[in-house]
């Protein structure tokens, strides 16, 4: 598994940043949620979930927050079917963050169950969420840091010497 340079990593922090801090993107609406899948590959008929957004209505007097972060617990809905929420270590503190995967009227049946496998304890993502006093902190989108898409073998380099 090939996990993003920092390169990479640092340019999706900027470009995050950069929609929190534009005012036209600064009132989406949980009724865009998305669930973004990558082409199917040849042979295989399934697409791989990449990202969710829009998860949550991004509110004006909340802090928002973009980090990386590996998940370490999730919890599921009562029916099992969606996962309600995801803990993981945020300034050296357990952070609980509501998924909203269950509430979202905009998502089919199949997203939810798709949106809810994309999250795996173990592995790492890029995360935005935001805190409201009151309330417990809300995820609005969140994406994988590695490419499921893509086998990609290291390159060997082949020394010789001349003697």
């Amino acid at each position: 598994m090939k996990i993003f340079n920092k390169t990479w990593i640092t340019l999706c922090q900027v470009a995050l940043f950069s929609l929190l801090m534009n005012p036209l993107f600064s009132h989406a609406s949980s009724d865009g949620a998305k669930v973004i899948c990558t082409s199917p590959q040849t042979g295989l008929n399934k697409a791989g979930v990449i990202a969710l957004m829009s998860m949550d209505e991004v509110l004006p007097d909340c802090t928002q927050h973009v980090t990386q972060a590996k998940i370490k617990n999730v919890a599921y809905s009562e029916s099992g079917i969606s996962l309600q929420s995801v803990n993981f270590k945020w300034h050296e503190v357990d952070t609980i963050v509501m998924t909203n995967i269950g509430e979202n009227a905009a998502l089919t049946i199949d997203e939810i169950k798709s949106a809810s496998q994309f999250i795996q304890v173990g592995k790492s993502y890029l995360m935005h969420f935001q805190l409201c006093e009151g309330t417990s902190p809300s995820l609005i989108s969140m994406y994988v840091l590695n490419n499921p898409g893509r086998n990609i073998k290291k390159n060997k380099l082949k020394i010789t010497s001349k003697s």
